[in-house]
């Protein structure tokens, strides 16, 4: 976990690749939720077509062979949940897998607060002077 932060804070825009991340787990968990009953391969099926939607079209035969063991309209599911920004279905969750021992617990809310802590991203300005003077450079 380390790692995937530290690449994180690494980014020049870490908080849009956080949300990417977050909107992929999002996805997951609402369909894992809608469908217990998946089997551990299933599960892998199921996040490995997530993972395409961004890099195929919707009607790829790639993702619709991907998701042939999932149960019937799966991908289409997943491909409206995918383009949609908020869930498509309010599914209780345990709250913060990480429970009440995170520092700052014995204020409450802040429990559930990200423990992860990202600098700023950098602003776009300044990124594409930071690049044009490294061509300049070459």
């Amino acid at each position: 976990m380390n790692v995937w932060l530290d690449g994180f804070k690494r980014d020049s825009h870490p908080s849009r690749e956080v949300a990417v991340w977050e909107h992929i787990a999002s996805v997951y968990e609402e369909y894992r939720a809608l469908h217990p009953e998946l089997t551990t391969e299933q599960h892998k099926q199921l996040f490995e077509i997530i993972l395409m939607i961004d890099c195929t079209d919707a009607n790829s035969e790639m993702l619709r062979a991907a998701s042939a063991n999932l149960p019937p309209r799966s991908l289409e599911y997943v491909l409206q949940s995918y383009g949609s920004e908020m869930p498509l279905h309010d599914i209780a969750d345990d709250g913060n897998p990480q429970g009440p021992e995170i520092a700052g617990a014995e204020h409450g809310a802040s429990a559930f607060w990200d423990k992860e802590h990202f600098p700023n991203d950098v602003p776009e300005h300044l990124i594409r002077e930071i690049i044009a003077t490294e061509r300049k450079g070459d």
